[in-house]
């Protein structure tokens, strides 16, 4: 039997999506048959509406996909819930038999009728993510996301796509992979792209939000693009490599100044101007520490120890 037809299953993060998520359920419903949708991942990271009784609701009424939730012990964020549901999922594909694990996220923006698309770029590939060729936010956040994406290609040691998000189909061995590698704070587009193999960017427009606010948020962005720029690229070594360089040569250029002007006896040095330009001096030289202190912390860190990125509180197939 072709791999392509072997079916897949699909991880969904929530949070307080009641007005969008029965929506989202009957549409991954629609294409189940066509993409051979075995199995549905909901992860519920910490709800406090009524997301989880829509979804037990759907369930007792649908026969297809066969849904399974699993619900947090409180909100952990959105790229840990995802990494709950790869967890799950994964362990649900080896039994199943299943070779395929997708991610999308259930406020509708990315649509559920382009896993086709993403299945089909998987005949040859070991990953297939969509690459956002139009988007329906606002300037700010288009312009801030530019600015990101920048960033962190230019100074990645990895080829981070732009413009992707989680919403992909990958092969279970690169999910396990990327789980485990993972940490406490992921950045699920960065570990995608550090686990490598063949990895094809389908190019799907994306929609506005189906209903409601996002949940993440600006302020939740900001933090995950925080994240991602110190787990992904040499930016923060590369700024106090510059900062601790220029404040250095200011300090060197200031003191021969001083020196020059002293000696042709054109100004009285006096003790104030001396402090100063130590001062700078110091300060270079600290930056360079910290820039070796900071890339030996970076390398390290791989090594360390940490917590886990979440707690599951249940985990049950629902109508079982």
């Amino acid at each position: 039997m072709n791999k392509l037809t072997e079916g897949m299953i699909l991880v969904s993060p929530v949070f307080n999506e009641q007005e969008v998520v029965r929506q989202f359920l009957e549409r991954a419903a629609a294409i189940a048959e066509t993409t051979r949708l075995r199995g549905l991942v909901i992860v519920d990271d910490g709800s406090q509406d009524k997301t989880c009784d829509i979804i037990a609701d759907f369930a007792r009424t649908s026969a297809r996909p066969k849904i399974r939730i699993v619900r947090l012990s409180r909100n952990f964020g959105h790229q840990n819930a995802t990494l709950a549901g790869l967890t799950v999922a994964e362990q649900w594909a080896q039994e199943l038999t299943v070779p395929f694990v997708a991610l999308i996220d259930a406020d509708l923006q990315d649509r559920p009728e382009h896993l086709q698309d993403l299945l089909t770029a998987m005949e040859n590939s070991d990953v297939a993510y969509a690459v956002r060729r139009s988007r329906a936010e606002g300037p700010f956040f288009k312009f801030a996301a530019n600015i990101f994406y920048n960033i962190l290609s230019r100074t990645s040691n990895l080829k981070v796509p732009r413009y992707a998000g989680t919403f992909s189909i990958m092969r279970t061995h690169v999910v396990r992979a990327i789980l485990s590698n993972s940490d406490n704070l992921p950045y699920l587009p960065g570990l995608r792209a550090w686990a490598g193999f063949r990895q094809l960017g389908v190019p799907l427009d994306r929609d506005a939000r189906f209903a409601g606010d996002s949940r993440v948020g600006f302020r939740g962005l900001f933090r995950l693009a925080i994240n991602a720029v110190f787990a992904y690229s040499n930016l923060p070594i590369v700024l106090m490599a510059l900062l601790g360089t220029f404040t250095l040569v200011i300090s060197f250029i200031a003191a021969f100044t001083i020196i020059v002007l002293r000696l042709a006896g054109f100004v009285e040095v006096q003790g104030t101007a001396l402090i100063i330009v130590s001062i700078f001096f110091s300060l270079g030289v600290q930056s360079i520490f910290l820039l070796m202190v900071a890339y030996s912390i970076r390398r390290l860190a791989a090594d360390a120890g940490r917590r886990s990125a979440f707690v599951i509180m249940e985990d049950k197939i629902l109508d079982e």
